[in-house]
């Protein structure tokens, strides 16, 4: 299969422009980016836009921080529609509708799984490491965030919190000890939002940022007071776009994007500052600069 890459770098005039923007084409239904050193990891839930089938036809695609496919499918067993993802000392957590499939970068090898039918979960959606021991996991069929202890004995617990509809997005400040979580909502539209939760409290302080809300889907924290969140607008016609949100004031900015397809689970690339956004629909990833 052959892969197109198109570069595009627009000058408007003679002292601005537009944001660079990359588009990498030739996968199939595209959910979640995460990034480790120079590769980048995808989750492609396979060749129809069904997350929660278990027909075995999903993939994990390395990519390099140009854009170029790597291989265009890691994993040495089959996975069915992997979601959220994070990585750990080269091991890759990724979300498999009602488990964490655990797979080794280095040989492509799915090592073990962490069931969650004990707990009834059957649409996790997105993951996010606290530590190297801890992920945090939102199950959206639930409308809960569990937290995973990776430690012999492997704990599965959910978060002392209120439930969320449509619950979809995380990110995790380590150095503020704060989770964002973001939402699809359910009911009229619009009905997604932002939360911050402040995992240290007790009992936990779970906090709706006002006036956002949306069909929320990736999330990432660019710095210790914004975020980037990507919005579907409206399931039915490709309407998608991206804001930056200004945690302490509230401030939603929306970014200079093209209409997107489906924006998914995105990936912040913190040193070089680029925002690399799977877009579902049309089965491509669209990065943007964003300094």
């Amino acid at each position: 299969m052959k892969f197109r890459i198109v570069c595009l770098c627009i000058l408007i005039s003679a002292c601005s422009t537009k944001p660079q923007v990359q588009i990498i084409e030739g996968l199939s239904k595209p959910e979640s980016i995460v990034g480790e050193g120079n590769n980048l990891y995808i989750s492609d839930v396979g060749k129809n836009l069904t997350p929660t089938d278990k027909d075995g036809d999903g993939r994990i695609v390395k990519m390099s921080l140009t854009g170029e496919i790597l291989d265009s499918n890691i994993c040495k067993s089959p996975v069915n529609a992997p979601k959220g993802s994070a990585i750990i000392d080269g091991v890759l957590y990724v979300a498999d509708i009602d488990c964490i499939r655990i797979i080794n970068l280095a040989s492509g090898e799915v090592a073990d799984s962490i069931d969650f039918s004990p707990v009834g979960a059957m649409f996790l959606n997105d993951i996010v490491a606290k530590d190297n021991r801890t992920l945090y996991v939102s199950a959206t069929d639930q409308g809960k965030v569990y937290e995973v202890s990776l430690s012999p004995g492997r704990q599965i617990k959910a978060l002392d919190i209120p439930n969320i509809p449509g619950i979809n997005g995380l990110d995790y400040d380590a150095k503020n000890a704060k989770l964002a979580i973001n939402s699809m909502g359910a009911g009229t539209p619009p009905f997604g939002k932002l939360f911050i939760l402040d995992v240290n409290s007790s009992p936990m302080n779970l906090k709706a940022i006002d006036g956002v809300n949306g069909i929320f889907d990736g999330m990432q924290f660019i710095d210790d007071h914004r975020v980037v969140l990507t919005d579907w607008v409206d399931f039915n016609t490709p309407s998608g776009k991206a804001i930056a949100v200004d945690l302490k004031t509230g401030k939603t900015t929306a970014l200079e994007t093209p209409v997107l397809a489906g924006p998914a689970d995105c990936w912040y690339d913190q040193k070089n500052h680029s925002l690399w956004i799977p877009l579902m629909v049309k089965g491509s990833i669209y990065k943007q600069q964003l300094k």
